[in-house]
């Protein structure tokens, strides 16, 4: 990870929302302290809390390590307004269809709803 980038694009977009570093800690479960040194780029967030931070920030995990895509296809700019969101876990329910009715061609799990992409 690009300390300096990472630390000033956490940095940025904390204040855009009006966060104080203690208010995105506690929403992390961690210490204030570990927020600043973030963004003053003496640590970097442990990889697996980059969704949470992401989420938070209202971003996403490639834009905050400094990534962005070069294209958006259709299909995932179908997903990318703030009606969807990204699950972790699919839908019990759609795998419970899926058994009794398989597709007959091949489906994406955005497409069939299980549990990613799904209306708030």
């Amino acid at each position: 990870m690009d300390s300096g980038k990472i630390s000033s694009i956490i940095a940025a977009k904390r204040k855009a929302l009006g966060l104080t570093q203690q208010a995105l800690a506690e929403r992390l479960h961690i210490s204030f302290q570990a927020v600043s040194k973030w963004e003053n780029g003496t640590a970097n967030p442990d990889i697996e809390m980059l969704p949470q931070i992401a989420g938070i920030l209202g971003t996403t995990t490639d834009a905050l390590l400094g990534y962005s895509a070069a294209a958006v296809s259709i299909y995932e700019a179908r997903y990318q307004g703030e009606g969807y969101y990204w699950g972790l876990v699919p839908n019990r329910l759609c795998y419970e269809v899926l058994m009794k009715k398989p597709p007959v061609k091949p489906w994406h799990v955005l497409d069939i709803g299980c549990g990613e992409g799904g209306i708030v």
